[in-house]
């Protein structure tokens, strides 16, 4: 039996590179046995032009919902394995479009049809009759023909049985019913279009030289993409060559087919063709024959655009919610909505600040925890800089103070400084002359921390956030050889430190909190996180990589965890706010003389609670406050002349 499930937008199996594989052209079976003729595997036979009528009846009814899924059963089968299945029948689109089926060994046998392994491991032939059975349904034995040495003669309704098929890209170089499957194969079938001279080109999508089933990139983004083939049979299949005048074409996926739509684009003489997206989506392309000379198997590529803008909007959602009313030490939240323009209730920054000079006011202006970190000063100062703060006046106290000393500053190391520099240049406050620290100091020590293979540490071996917070302060200075040369190897260190799907692992697991620093890094730099091809992997980037840990709440989970965490959402919440300054061209997260006054009104203080006395005193009429005040002065001028006179005596 076999499961079928719709591919969606998700990973497709990763394609091996296009090897040539050997079958055999003429008379072919399920049995590479039963083959006769020459080489590279074809069943030999015209397809007939009845197949156009048949695949646009087919066509119809999976539009309306007649087509058969198999029930899933409650448990696996033994030795059953799930495989990307697709079929091309035809310039219309995919009767099959690729999609994840579970097929249990012995399928082929249910049916009265044999392979070579008599049910006990998945063959090729197990999911040509999965196939059959998902479009056909019962009735499949009416659509295809197995003898009993092993020869299709009958395949999709094609009486002359011509197809070719392929296992993880590579042409199959034995029959059907010899070859065998493992779990996560992608088994892909084609009906070949010219009969006559078998000029059918096996063909598939490539960016910048390599091979791509899936891309992920940002809204209005331009892609080029190169259509490459390699002849399916016969002559010159040791080369590759480019598809010139044929159309790319979008996908619409209608009840497991594949319908193509109008054509995007043309490839040129190189076999390129240029596309774009003004939305995000999940966006399914292949491309057929236009006027080039061999019909193309089309080929299948998954364009994943996040949504990057309703992220951004779902997590300033959830963190002005979450927190209500902010006080001194969340400043990350209050940085990450102030520098994102999000809107917040009246009074939110004002209630903030508030608190944020009680605090100074009851440490006699020294911020708790600050003794071996100053980095609660250079934080304090990033947030109220976000407000349009004066940093050098909170409640009387100066809080640029605390980094005039140099040794005090880094006495975390690199960090330290890394976090003075932001925080000195997020509106280019000056230090007294008499500081110990100047910027140049923290530059220089930031550069020499700097590993000779690129990049920071913390400890040992490349550290992707401490080097991503290093860029960030380092950018206004590359200008300068030495921080160019630093930042120029840490973005060659970071972009081999990314993994497949556009993320980074940190200790053993996937890390959102690294991706955002890269983030706000590349933004600092002027560089496009979503589209530079440094960072843009086999199969994501870094916001579709960031993306992957935001919860439908609006939060987001670290890699090790199912719920939302505090950290974890602070740091994606202000790295998708310098996304979005970097791509409408305002200045970068931390540069914040752009920063508007946010703080509009100073809150006002209730008067305390009055005593029962006190109330009862309140509503006594004015002559009789003036008769006690009286009363209360001559008490003062007697308790006065009798203390003093006592005291003369003795």
């Amino acid at each position: 039996m076999y499961r079928y499930k719709p591919f969606g937008g998700g990973s497709l199996a990763t394609e091996n590179t296009c090897v040539h594989g050997a079958g055999v052209f003429g008379c072919c079976t399920a049995n590479l046995a039963e083959c006769t003729g020459s080489l590279f595997f074809i069943v030999k036979g015209r397809i007939l032009s009845m197949k156009k009528l048949l695949s646009i009846l087919l066509a119809l009814c999976l539009l309306f919902g007649m087509v058969f899924v198999a029930a899933v059963p409650a448990a696996a089968a033994a030795g059953e394995i799930t495989v990307v299945l697709s079929y091309l029948a035809d310039e219309s689109g995919f009767w099959i479009a690729p999609a994840e089926f579970t097929v249990s060994p012995g399928l082929a046998e249910k049916y009265g049809y044999t392979d070579s392994f008599g049910g006990t491991q998945v063959s090729a032939l197990d999911a040509i009759v999965a196939a059959h059975e998902f479009v056909f349904a019962d009735a499949l034995t009416d659509y295809l023909t197995v003898s009993g040495s092993g020869m299709i003669s009958n395949f999709m309704g094609d009486g002359a049985g011509n197809f070719v098929y392929l296992v993880n890209g590579e042409l199959a170089s034995v029959g059907a019913g010899s070859q065998a499957l493992s779990d996560a194969d992608t088994f892909a079938l084609f009906a070949l279009q010219d009969t006559d001279m078998w000029s059918d080109a096996y063909a598939w999508f490539a960016v910048d030289g390599s091979k791509v089933t899936q891309l992920v990139a940002d809204v209005d983004e331009e892609i080029t993409l190169t259509l490459e083939c390699i002849p399916a049979i016969g002559w010159g299949s040791d080369r590759v060559y480019e598809a010139y005048d044929a159309q790319i074409v979008p996908v619409e996926l209608t009840a497991g087919a594949g319908l193509f739509g109008a054509p995007l684009a043309t490839t040129d003489d190189d076999g390129e063709a240029v596309i774009s997206f003004d939305a995000p989506g999940t966006y399914y392309i292949s491309a057929t024959t236009g006027e080039y000379d061999f019909p193309v198997m089309s080929p299948w590529l998954v364009v994943t655009i996040p949504d990057w803008e309703q992220a951004l909007a779902d997590v300033q959602t959830y963190l002005a919610t979450t927190l209500t009313a902010p006080t001194f030490g969340t400043e990350w939240v209050v940085l990450a909505l102030a520098r994102s323009g999000a809107a917040v209730p009246a009074g939110y920054y004002e209630g903030y600040y508030a608190s944020v000079k009680d605090t100074l006011q009851k440490n006699n202006g020294v911020l708790p925890g600050s003794g071996t970190r100053k980095t609660e000063y250079s934080r304090l100062i990033l947030a109220l800089s976000a407000l349009g703060a004066d940093v050098t006046d909170v409640a009387g106290y100066n809080l640029l103070t605390p980094l005039t000393v140099f040794n005090d500053v880094i006495a975390q190391g690199v960090n330290g400084a890394i976090y003075a520099l932001l925080a000195l240049d997020s509106n280019r406050w000056e230090l007294p002359a008499s500081s110990q620290t100047t910027r140049q100091k923290l530059v220089d020590y930031i550069v020499g921390e700097a590993l000779p293979t690129g990049g920071f540490t913390w400890w040992d071996g490349l550290d992707v956030d401490l080097t991503g917070m290093a860029l960030q302060a380092l950018a206004p200075y590359a200008s300068q050889p030495a921080v160019q040369t630093v930042i120029d190897a840490s973005l060659t260190a970071l972009s081999a430190a990314q993994l497949a799907n556009g993320s980074y692992d940190s200790w053993g697991s996937e890390s959102p909190e690294a991706v955002a620093q890269v983030v706000v890094a590349l933004a600092a730099l002027g560089i496009p996180a979503a589209t530079d091809a440094r960072f843009n992997q086999a199969s994501g980037n870094l916001l579709s990589a960031l993306l992957a840990f935001q919860l439908a709440n609006g939060g987001f989970k670290p890699g090790f965890e199912a719920a939302a965490n505090a950290m974890t959402t602070e740091q994606a919440a202000y790295a998708l706010a310098a996304y979005a300054r970097f791509k409408s061209g305002e200045n970068a997260l931390f540069d914040m003389r752009d920063a508007p006054a946010l703080l509009t009104e100073e809150p006002v203080e209730q008067p305390p609670e009055l005593t029962p006395l006190q109330k009862w005193e309140a509503k006594l009429p004015a002559w009789l406050h003036g008769i006690i005040a009286l009363q209360d002065w001559f008490e003062w001028v007697i308790y006065y002349v009798f203390f003093g006179w006592i005291w003369d005596v003795i």
